[in-house]
């Protein structure tokens, strides 16, 4: 039995714990009931067996084995216990023939809790697996309109009904039919076994490529980034591409999607090569021609001259350049202001001279 890759999966599992100890956080499995003391429930709905992500299972239906597994799914026991002798031969089997049979789970804001086969979740997160069979109960809370959450619940069931797909998650209300609508789509149309086929492939690839570019540090869910993604390229673009290419074309975005991940609007182009184009122009200068010259008074402040300062003199490169670009029109006076204390400054209005 392989207590070895055990006693690996103890080492991340110990290392989670700890991690979430210093944030203050609750260092093991969230359990469902506890989550439902604070919910009410609607009703319920039996979804039969679904090829679940592992990255939505995040805890277990009941109390009973919290304590066992980080909030990682991976194990804390001693590697003497049953418990460690049991997970070792499920991870032997998952290995050599493969583990089966569907692990019996509930659902709930599509995320999932297991009520049996927890230590098989644990063994497929440990060797990387991205899915898992489980049979499924849905529990529906009772809808609410004043939280966004719910909301994006029901937009999200809405999309399941005709999808069939559990995997996507988005942070942003209307997301789901932007989607449909850039798929070419209707709301109600239910997709074919081809239809799931390309779109579940493609969504893999985006989600390998995305986290190679560095997603999972930034403040967006994967299916915010895809939408953005299939929003630029087109699905029919996207939904040829090899991983690698994804991976090319997410860093002719980058800046748009940092952007979009820290919450400001983003302009979208009619090609990447725009797109990849704009990002190398400074944004100061797409700001200022968008702007009327009659409205615009700039000044540039700075604490030293450019004879002493490289910072200074790098700056006025730039005001001599957005002389330039205004040249024969009427344009704000764009002067440096030299001042030792910025207070003294401060106090004092800049009343542009004329030009």
């Amino acid at each position: 039995m392989s207590i070895v890759d055990y006693l690996g999966a103890v080492k991340l599992g110990r290392r989670c714990y700890q991690e979430a100890v210093l944030r203050g956080q609750y260092p093991y499995l969230p359990a469902l009931d506890t989550v439902l003391s604070y919910a009410e429930v609607a009703s319920e709905v039996s979804l039969g067996v679904v090829d679940i992500p592992l990255s939505r299972i995040v805890g277990t239906k009941t109390e009973g084995r919290t304590n066992a597994f980080a909030s990682n799914f991976m194990p804390l026991l001693s590697d003497r216990s049953e418990f460690a002798s049991k997970w070792a031969s499920l991870y032997d089997y998952q290995v050599s023939q493969g583990i089966q049979d569907p692990i019996e789970v509930y659902e709930f804001m599509n995320r999932f809790y297991v009520l049996e086969g927890n230590k098989r979740v644990s063994v497929m997160k440990y060797l990387g697996a991205y899915s898992i069979h489980g049979n499924v109960t849905r529990l529906i809370p009772k809808k609410r309109g004043d939280s966004k959450e719910n909301r994006l619940y029901y937009e999200f069931m809405e999309f399941y009904q005709v999808a069939l797909n559990c995997d996507i998650w988005f942070s942003r209300e209307g997301s789901y039919r932007k989607l449909l609508k850039l798929m070419g789509k209707r709301p109600d149309e239910e997709w074919s076994d081809g239809d799931h086929e390309v779109f579940n492939s493609a969504y893999g690839r985006f989600v390998q490529a995305f986290q190679k570019f560095g997603g999972d540090k930034l403040n967006m869910t994967c299916s915010d980034a895809f939408l953005m993604y299939v929003e630029i390229f087109g699905y029919d673009t996207v939904s040829h591409q090899t991983e690698k290419e994804m991976g090319v074309s997410l860093h002719k975005i980058e800046k748009e999607i940092k952007l979009a991940a820290s919450g400001s609007p983003v302009e979208l182009v009619e090609s990447p090569e725009e797109a990849e184009e704009t990002a190398r122009k400074p944004m100061i200068l797409n700001w200022l021609k968008a702007v009327e010259p009659d409205q615009l008074k700039l000044g540039f402040i700075h604490t030293k001259t450019a004879e002493t300062s490289s910072w200074t003199y790098a700056h006025e490169l730039g005001r001599m350049h957005l002389d330039e670009i205004y040249g024969g029109r009427p344009a704000p006076l764009i002067r440096p202001i030299l001042r030792s204390r910025w207070r003294k400054l401060l106090r004092r209005p800049l009343v542009p001279a004329a030009t």
